[in-house]
Formats: structure tokens, C-alpha cells, sequence
């Protein structure tokens, strides 16, 4: 009993008391009745009969409606032994508890025929053939019926069939004859049948149940679908309703939406089902009024997996939304930032490059051969210090992208950042390889932090930089031959890897040790 829980092993418990108290009662009797002994001992088998249909009911799980009707045979079959000419007042009770089981509800027009027929049969010429017929239609039926359920449609089935066979066979056995018949041989057995019967219900019942918790777990556990379109494919398939659809509600448009992009008008001649969350509506369940749909165990779970999995769409809708306007947030927070450090470095252009330029030229020009050799060394130091100075500014803003980006001057701009390069830099680029300025910008940021970390880090002696076009997206790839070993999680490659996220870009960082560091970018022109 792996797996049952404790109130589920107390019930095993109970049954297998019950079963064989009973079970010894129908021996004590049946060696009673071959020893001649009638009467007392006949009614103590019926009395176990009775007892064993009660006994289930009282300790099987499931719908309380099934389990009425399994104690109303145990009832039923009391009587008879009391009451001879309601002997068979059980079968009629029987043949519905079947035909129901396991809600014990009228589910379609089968359990309403025989329901029906049952009721009649003893008013007919051999009402117990009649009623063999019966419980043999019921258990032919059962697997149409209930296909979905494979793991517990076996009980009905073959309850059905068992006691029908036996009482057929009883039947059949007096028509040829007294000579062939022994009543009391054949009350027996049809005990025997009778309490398995009454035996097996609990564990029929238990395992529906289990059943209709797999089905649960399998529409919302934490595998289950993730879209509506699939949960409907999968309760079409799972409960056999190839009329089963989910249409969720357009709450702009006021109407259940079926395929996507199109608004479908619901079924007509389909069972309708509502799914709301409160006041607030959320989709509707069509289907074709299948017998698990008229289950209200099973409706309950479909209808909290819909609504589940409409809550959760809605909520991926608003996260993909937010998601989207922080990605743009972002971009906007970035081009304002590039956007300053651009006008600051024009400044530095302007306002202290060009004037320090322009005082070292001077400078140079007034230290000619008629100023003292003392006096022209100081200017010429002073010029090469000016020098230096512009060099160093010049340098820092090295890595602040050009003005023109997006207008087709990417490449350029990477030709320049690498002819500042202090080693070796072959830089090949496409002629349509050219996107939005923010995302020229991104790529150029890419370049100059793979070059920066080539001098400052690996230790490379030459770089190549190669721009392109790949499946319509813009590629940079930049590779050196230093000592490898970088790392995608270092804060710089980190942070080229977040603006490339921005625009949907990916960054690959491929850096064996001792072998040299490829780095690519890719990302959309627009």
C-alpha cells in the first residue's frame, strides 16, 4: 500500500475485517447447507450479504450518491431474506448503483434506459433474466461510456458481467429442469459473486478517486500546461469531448475569443460552462455534455485549471508589458547617458584639447634658432608636455562614440579606435553593416571594451575586428591572441552584456586560457 495515506489505510483495514467476517459467515453457511441444515443458517448468509454491501459503502471514498445506492442493495437484499417476494428487489438497486457508479448520477441517456428497464423487470415474465440482460448491457457499455477513465472502469464492468453470468446461468439451469438444478448450489454462488462484488466497490471507488487526482495533478501541478489552446487540447484528448474548447474573454471587445486574432461565436448545441474569478470574467469551457463533464468531481477540476491558466496568461501579458517598458526605460536611461558623455567629450575637444594643441603649435613657432638654446629646450619641453596632455585627454575620451553613428559611420568610427590601438588592429566590415545610433553605440561600446581589456589584461600582440550582417542581424566579433581566461561575469563584459539585453542582443565570450579571447555581439538593426 505505497503511497495511501492513513485514512486511506484504515480503510483497508476496515475492509478486510469486514470482508472476512462475511467471508466466514458464506462458509459457515454453505457447510451448514450441505450438512442439511436450512433456515437460521440461510438467513446468516443473507444477513452477510447484506452486511458486506453496507460495510462497503461505509468505508469506501466518493460521491456519498454511489455509495447510497451500494448500501441500498445491501438494504434491498435484507429484505428479500425477509420479505420472499422482494427477493429480488436488489437487482433492480444493483443495475443502478452500476450504471452510475462512480457519481451515482443519471449522466446520459444509457443510465436513464437502464434505470428505466430495472424499474420494470419485475413486473415482466422472468424479471431475473431481464435483469441479467441488464447488467450485461451495463457492463458491454461501460468502457464507451468512460474511456477516459481506464484505471477504475474495470469495477462496473465486470461486476455487471459476474453477477449476470451467474444469475443466467441459475436461470438457465432450472429451465432444464429440477434434475439440474440445485438451489441451494446456486444461491451460494451467487452469494460468493455478491460479496466480492460488495468487497471490490471500495477499491473501485478509491480508485476513481486516485484517477481524478492524477487528472488534477496533471492540469495544475507544476508541469502542467502553459497556454489555454494546450489545456484544451489535452481535456479533448484526456476526458474523449472532441467538441471540448476554451475561449477566453476579451475584455476590450466585450466577446470570447477562440483562435487567435479572430472572435468566435460559441458552439451552437454546446454544453456551456462559465469560468469567472469573482466579478471578473475570464473564459468559457464548450463542450459536447460527455458524462466526466456532468461529474461534478471532475468539472471542479477542469474548471480551476481553466481559471488558473487564465490568470496566469493574464499575468505573463502584464510581466511581458512591464518587462518591455523597463527594457525601454533602460535604452532611454542609456542614450541619455551617452548623449552627456558625447557632449562632454566635444567639450573637451573644444575647450581643452583644440586650446592646448593650439598653445604647444605656438610654442614651436616663437622657439626658432634666433631664441637662446636655453630658452628653446624649456619651449620645447613645454611643448612636448602640452602634447602629452592632449594626448592623455584624447585618450580618454577615446571611448566615447562619434556624433555620426547611424548614419552609416560605425566602421569608421571602429577604423579610428584602432588606429589609436598601441598594437596591431585589422578591422573588416561589411558595407550594409549599419543599425540606429543606440545600437551602433552599443557595438561600438563592445569594441572599445574588447580592446581595452586586449591591451590592459591579456597581453595580446594582435587584435582583428570583423563587422557584419548575419540573418539580418548586425555581428561584431573581436579576437586576440593574448592569454585568455576572461571571464563573462567581470563587471565590464557583464555590463556590455546588459546594453546589449536592452535591444534583445546576446554577448558570447569564448576565452580559453593560453589560447587568446573571442568575443561576439549580436544584435537586431532595429
Amino acid at each position: 500500500m505505497t503511497g495511501l495515506s492513513v485514512s486511506a489505510s484504515r480503510t483497508w483495514l476496515l475492509m478486510a475485517g469486514w470482508m472476512a467476517v462475511v467471508l466466514v459467515t458464506v462458509a459457515l453457511a454453505a457447510h451448514a447447507d450441505l450438512a442439511g441444515g436450512i433456515g437460521p443458517v440461510a438467513t446468516v448468509a443473507d444477513l452477510g450479504v447484506g452486511l458486506a454491501f453496507i460495510g462497503g459503502a461505509a468505508v469506501a471514498p466518493g460521491s456519498w450518491r454511489c455509495r447510497s445506492l451500494f448500501a441500498g442493495v445491501g438494504l434491498a437484499w435484507l429484505l428479500g431474506s425477509l420479505v420472499p417476494v422482494a427477493r429480488l428487489a436488489y437487482l433492480p438497486v444493483l443495475v443502478i448503483a452500476l450504471a452510475t457508479f462512480p457519481s451515482g448520477r443519471l449522466r446520459s441517456a444509457r443510465d436513464r434506459i437502464a434505470v428505466a428497464l430495472s424499474v420494470v423487470a419485475p413486473l415482466v415474465v422472468a424479471p431475473a433474466l431481464v435483469l441479467a440482460t441488464l447488467l450485461a448491457g451495463v457492463a458491454m457499455t461501460g468502457w464507451i461510456g468512460r474511456r477516459w477513465e481506464r484505471m477504475a472502469v474495470w469495477f462496473p464492468s465486470l461486476a455487471a458481467s459476474a453477477v449476470a453470468i451467474v444469475i443466467a446461468a441459475s436461470w438457465l439451469a432450472e429451465s432444464s429442469g429440477p434434475a439440474a438444478y440445485d438451489p441451494g448450489g446456486w444461491l451460494l454462488a451467487l452469494e460468493l459473486v455478491l460479496v466480492v462484488v460488495a468487497g471490490a466497490f471500495p477499491v473501485g471507488a478509491w480508485a476513481v478517486a486516485r484517477e481524478r487526482d492524477m487528472l488534477a495533478d496533471r492540469l495544475l501541478g507544476d508541469d502542467g500546461v502553459a497556454s489555454l489552446d494546450s489545456l484544451g487540447a489535452l481535456l479533448a484528448a484526456t476526458l474523449g469531448d472532441p467538441r471540448m474548447r476554451l475561449l477566453p474573454w476579451d475584455v476590450e471587445g466585450g466577446r470570447y475569443v477562440g483562435a487567435p486574432g479572430s472572435v468566435t461565436d460559441l458552439v451552437e448545441g454546446a454544453f456551456r460552462l462559465a469560468v469567472d474569478d469573482g466579478n471578473e470574467r475570464l473564459a468559457v469551457i464548450v463542450h459536447g455534455g460527455t458524462a466526466a463533464m456532468q461529474d461534478p468531481t471532475i468539472v471542479g477540476s477542469v474548471v480551476e485549471s481553466v481559471r488558473l491558466t487564465v490568470i496566469n496568461q493574464r499575468r505573463q501579458v502584464v510581466e511581458r508589458a512591464q518587462l518591455v517598458e523597463m527594457n525601454a526605460t533602460r535604452g532611454r536611461l542609456l542614450a541619455a547617458i551617452d548623449r552627456q558623455r558625447a557632449a562632454t567629450a566635444a567639450r573637451l575637444r573644444d575647450e581643452v584639447i583644440r586650446p592646448i594643441e593650439e598653445a604647444a603649435a605656438g610654442l614651436r613657432e616663437i622657439g626658432g634658432p634666433a631664441v637662446p638654446k636655453d630658452a628653446r629646450d624649456a619651449l620645447v619641453i613645454a611643448s612636448q608636455e602640452l602634447d602629452a596632455a592632449a594626448s592623455e585627454i584624447l585618450a580618454l575620451i577615446g571611448g566615447v562614440p562619434p556624433a555620426n553613428l547611424g548614419q552609416a559611420g560605425l566602421a569608421s568610427a571602429i577604423e579610428q579606435l584602432a588606429s589609436r590601438c598601441p598594437i596591431p588592429v585589422s578591422v573588416t566590415a561589411e558595407l550594409d553593416a549599419a543599425a540606429d545610433p543606440r545600437r551602433e553605440a552599443t557595438l561600438f561600446y563592445v569594441c572599445s571594451e574588447a580592446l581595452a581589456n586586449a591591451i590592459k589584461h591579456a597581453g595580446a600582440t594582435r587584435i582583428s575586428i570583423d563587422l557584419r550582417r548575419d540573418v539580418g542581424d548586425l555581428v561584431i566579433t573581436i579576437v586576440d591572441d593574448g592569454v585568455g581566461g576572461a571571464k563573462a561575469s567581470g563587471s565590464g563584459l557583464r555590463g556590455l552584456a546588459d546594453r546589449l539585453a536592452v535591444f534583445g542582443g546576446r554577448l558570447r565570450v569564448d576565452s580559453p586560457p593560453g589560447v587568446g579571447t573571442t568575443l561576439s555581439a549580436r544584435i537586431s538593426p532595429s
